[in-house]
């Protein structure tokens, strides 16, 4: 009868590292589905550097359907301009990854989603060089008095789950992953704050 061998402390900590962001993201996606539904409210994304994992992420929530609209996965600059017609003399001033861009983002993606009550978008650099772990983002809201909200972050400050990237998957997936959190945590604070 063969025993198993006992993993090592060093390869089960990155395991659980990874675990621990994939959950906080999947819970971040129920919170927003039940806020979604609370305040019968649609929403739509504009998602670049994550890649469409906030909408992964929420599109696993039974029952999400009637309230996400569905995600515009704008990676590169010409589908920016295609997509959401965000021109080029646009991003050669503010750039593919500013707070201006993601804020151009949200407001277009919700002028072409007539449905949608709200917008989210991201773009930020996640590697593998420039300002690695710098995002963007930016939500805005139909109709409301406080029409939008964006910030930056930095993701690789304070993030100690982040250090053990490379003995867990790619740190670019890492990061993917805790951009796409701060996204739907952003829509979760625009939905309670301005969808009263």
């Amino acid at each position: 009868m063969s025993r198993a061998i006992p993993r090592r402390d060093e390869e089960i900590q990155p395991a659980l590292a990874w675990a621990q962001l994939e959950i906080a993201l999947e819970r971040e996606a129920r919170r927003v589905a039940r806020l979604l539904q609370e305040k019968n409210a649609q929403l739509v994304l504009a998602e670049s550097c994550t890649g469409g994992m906030a909408a992964a992420a929420l599109t696993r929530v039974p029952g999400v359907s009637k309230h996400f609209c569905g995600s515009a996965v704008v990676y590169q600059s010409e589908t920016k301009t295609g997509w959401l017609k965000i021109t080029p003399a646009f991003t050669d001033q503010y750039g593919p990854e500013s707070v201006a861009m993601s804020e151009k983002l949200a407001r277009r993606a919700l002028q072409q989603t007539p449905q949608a009550t709200l917008s989210a978008a991201i773009t930020g650099d996640l590697g593998p060089s420039g300002n690695v772990g710098r995002i963007f983002i930016a939500c805005r809201v139909r109709g409301a008095l406080r029409r939008g909200v964006s910030k930056q972050l930095e993701l690789l400050e304070n993030e100690k789950k982040l250090k053990m990237a490379p003995r867990i998957k790619s740190l670019r997936a890492c990061l993917q992953l805790l951009a796409s959190q701060h996204l739907l945590r952003m829509v979760r604070q625009v939905l309670s704050d301005s969808l009263r």
